[in-house]
């Protein structure tokens, strides 16, 4: 691999958690208001 080729994955890797650090919060408290399960049907027709 190339050092691009490395640093574009590492690049991916990050901002997956990056996303998850931020989304966590706020599905938590979706969560909490409507529950669980509305949340998970809503994402599987997304």
């Amino acid at each position: 691999m190339t050092l691009g080729a490395l640093m574009t994955l590492g690049a991916l890797m990050s901002s997956s958690s990056v996303a998850q650090l931020v989304a966590a919060p706020l599905l938590g408290r979706l969560s909490d208001r409507y529950g669980r399960r509305p949340l998970v049907l809503l994402a599987e027709n997304a």
